[in-house]
């Protein structure tokens, strides 16, 4: 919904789509938010990537994932997503300097100075592009240079004055987020609650910021990042800046949200379904802890989560998608494939698009969990048109194309999955097995090593952080890490023996 200059939004990232389509240019940017959106595209036209690389390092691995991503798919805009749609707006003029309005107070900034420092350097992998991260004691800011633009971390009570004529960009999880310490959306799960009401927001912006030249106020519930019992704040934030434009808006949303908060506490059917009824958006994927759940391994609650919106909505594609992902995590590779295709079956519009590409995925993994190669290939190839970055899904498919005995092809996938950053020990352990049966073994080889070399700074990363978790408990991969390294050894002097 619109009104003026002040839009509501599902996902944050339409705000670009909104700055271009007014003709906006050369304005700073106000971003309320627990999470940066700052992220930068994986691929750009190969010509771009030249143009702009500065190092011999920066120009490879933006060449390797340009000319993957190319190979798919043209358009390199469809990588825009809710984490990397204020990159391009910098780059293309729209927005002049950067104020990053955290949640939480000014003295809770300066404890969380370590960790924006990781975030950028995380974020910005290439050092010249970020200069100068410091902290303004003084004004209790976090500052640092951007591709030469201002670049200004601070809380509500540390914003400058800005006057007018800038972008307010809000997004509704920065109001139950009480810090950046909480800003996964897998921390405190069921617990989160508002810190701050829209009115007292909105009443501090005011005192900062005159004349927005355009606002732009994000839901966020997709992702779980708002629960959606919160979805309403949003309405209320654009009723608080004008309350004639957003009043009928605002008091719908609010009755929805009553409705479903009652169906959560009473667990009848007629309140979701009175709340779908005046918002069909209830119906969403987020619409349960399950996703968050499942993200975290915790398989009981994830599918207590799923039932309990089934219960109330059968034909739900969401909750079936994510009952199928309890089950295939738990090996029932036949149970799971059923549900995937029930999800499938339900998936119509467009609020079950992002639903429909997953189960197309998981679909891909359960058939091939059940040694069906051939079925699992071709849901895979048509996932892969959608999702043409997706890693995971090339690795699966030069695992099938192995099992069919197409050794190049295979070779091809695995590579492409290394080049999109899926770093793992098994696909390093596969590549170099195939390797030996082709022509151009040597590339592969140096590949390989290259990769191999990541791989273990990584493991030393986290070794020295005490993280052995994140590659396996059992901390088998440096061994493994060792023998692939023989191998490699063994196979380069065969190769020049030959």
């Amino acid at each position: 919904m619109a009104s003026g200059n002040i839009f509501l939004i599902e996902d944050h990232d339409e705000a670009l789509g909104i700055w271009r389509k007014k003709g906006v240019k050369g304005l700073d940017l106000i971003h309320l938010d627990a999470h940066l959106d700052f992220g930068v595209y994986d691929a750009f036209p190969i010509q771009e990537v030249i143009l702009k690389a500065r190092s011999l390092k920066e120009l490879k691995e933006s060449l390797e994932k340009s000319i993957t991503y190319r190979s798919f798919q043209s358009d390199f805009s469809k990588q825009l997503n809710i984490g990397n749609y204020i990159y391009p707006a910098m780059q293309e003029g729209i927005v002049r300097n950067f104020y990053w309005v955290v949640p939480g107070k000014s003295q809770n900034l300066k404890k969380s100075f370590k960790l924006l420092k990781s975030l950028f350097k995380d974020i910005f992998r290439y050092p010249a592009h970020l200069q100068s991260v410091r902290f303004d004691t003084n004004n209790g800011r976090v500052k640092a240079r951007l591709l030469g633009r201002n670049f200004v971390v601070c809380s509500l009570d540390s914003l400058p004055f800005l006057g007018q004529g800038v972008l307010l960009d809000i997004d509704t999880d920065c109001l139950v987020t009480s810090s950046l310490s909480y800003a996964n959306a897998t921390a405190l799960i069921g617990k989160r609650k508002p810190w701050i009401q829209p009115a007292e927001l909105v009443r501090l912006l005011k005192k900062k910021i005159k004349k927005p030249k355009l606002i732009t106020v994000a839901y966020s519930v997709n992702g779980g990042y708002t629960p959606i019992k919160y979805r309403y704040l949003a309405d209320e934030i654009a009723y608080c800046f004008a309350p004639q434009a957003f009043k009928a808006e605002f008091a719908l949303s609010k009755k929805a949200a009553q409705y479903f908060k009652d169906f959560l506490r009473t667990q009848q059917t007629v309140y979701y379904r009175k709340a779908v009824a005046l918002d069909r958006r209830y119906r969403a994927a987020d619409n349960n802890y399950g996703p968050l759940y499942l993200s975290i391994g915790r398989l009981s609650q994830a599918k207590k989560e799923f039932l309990k919106i089934k219960k109330a909505d059968p034909g739900n594609p969401a909750c079936i998608n994510g009952l199928g992902l309890v089950v295939f995590k738990r090996k029932d590779f036949r149970e799971a494939k059923k549900l995937f295709l029930a999800a499938l079956r339900h998936c119509q519009g467009a609020l079950f698009g992002n639903i429909k590409k997953q189960a197309l995925f998981n679909l891909g993994q359960a058939r091939f969990g059940l040694k069906d190669y051939r079925g699992a290939e071709r849901s895979l190839l048509r996932f892969r048109q959608l999702e043409p970055m997706h890693a995971e899904s090339r690795y699966l498919l030069g695992l099938i194309f192995e099992k069919k005995g197409d050794y190049r092809k295979s070779a091809e996938y695995l590579q492409d999955a290394l080049r999109l950053g899926l770093l793992r020990i098994e696909i390093l352990e596969k590549l170099l097995k195939i390797a030996w049966l082709l022509d151009n073994k040597n590339a592969i080889i140096i590949l390989i090593r290259l990769r191999l070399k990541e791989l273990k700074r990584f493991f030393k990363k986290e070794e020295n952080h005490n993280l052995k978790r994140a590659l396996g408990k059992n901390s088998g991969v440096k061994f493994r890490i060792r023998r692939l390294e023989e191998r490699l050894s063994e196979t380069q002097k065969e190769v020049a023996y030959a």
